[in-house]
């Protein structure tokens, strides 16, 4: 019979981690603009998603196409004032401000955000309470493993 502490502690930390990994989004919410916008591009690279650019981009991703082409990519509300362009998925170029590129493209994976925190200095507060929170969990499992407990049934945290 496995230890009833063990797995009341277990079943603790395992809420601990959903409530944090949820947290992730809020914590999102709080960065500065700057941050947001890069973790929102390496997010769409990623994941192979069409992704915004800095305006200031824009000519050189334009090299080699003719004015013309340049024209026909265009669509009626793309303005050079805005500070992102990004290409919708028929290959238009759209453009906007931070809160649009919010709007459109600020739906991170929360998994995403976890796997990849380690890139951003920000975050590495809120990793390392995550990190210490998941070897936690697996200190106690080794534990139940050296006294001779049958683990196989505790599920990994995700």
């Amino acid at each position: 019979m496995m230890n009833n502490e063990a797995l009341a502690k277990l079943a603790e930390i395992r809420e601990e981690y959903e409530n944090k990994k949820h947290s992730v989004l809020e914590w999102l919410a709080g960065i500065n603009d700057n941050e947001h916008i890069q973790i929102i591009m390496d997010y769409c690279d990623d994941n192979v998603y069409e992704r915004p650019y800095y305006m200031s981009e824009f000519d050189k991703m334009m090299e080699g196409k003719t004015p013309t082409e340049i024209i026909d990519m265009v669509s009626n509300d793309f303005n050079t004032n805005d500070d992102f362009f990004w290409f919708d998925g028929d290959g238009y170029v759209e453009s906007g401000c931070i809160s649009r590129v919010f709007a459109d493209f600020g739906d991170i994976d929360e998994y995403w955000l976890l796997d990849n925190a380690y890139r951003y200095d920000s975050f590495s507060d809120f990793n390392d309470e995550l990190n210490d929170i998941v070897n936690a969990y697996y200190d106690i499992i080794e534990d139940l493993k050296a006294a001779g407990e049958d683990v196989k049934d505790i599920p990994d945290l995700d």
